[in-house]
């Protein structure tokens, strides 16, 4: 994530998820995850949270091309790409409604 703005929006979403008493326990994957100018990592430190990227670096723990996802062979209840839709040469649509 590399805007202000990306991660304000984020945070706001996120507050309301965290009234959820099993907000905790949800596994949360970022499509796009590597660490630039900072990370949605931070807003759910205790989640089970996987950071996938095309490249090695900071906040991926899986490199993969997103639309691989589903060979982590793993359910997730939050999906997340802050800053991948700008930048993919592919529709995220082909990610994200396998785990819808």
């Amino acid at each position: 994530m590399s805007h202000f703005e990306q991660q304000k929006f984020v945070e706001i979403c996120f507050k309301h998820l965290k009234n959820n008493d099993n907000f905790k326990k949800l596994n949360v994957i970022d499509v796009g995850s590597y660490d630039m100018n900072g990370s949605i990592k931070k807003i759910m430190p205790e989640n089970n949270y996987i950071g996938v990227d095309i490249m090695k670096g900071p906040n991926v723990d899986l490199v993969m091309n997103g639309q691989d996802i589903e060979k982590i062979g793993k359910k997730f209840d939050i999906s997340i790409s802050c800053f991948t839709n700008s930048i993919v040469p592919f529709n995220l649509n082909s990610i994200f409604p396998v785990f819808i």
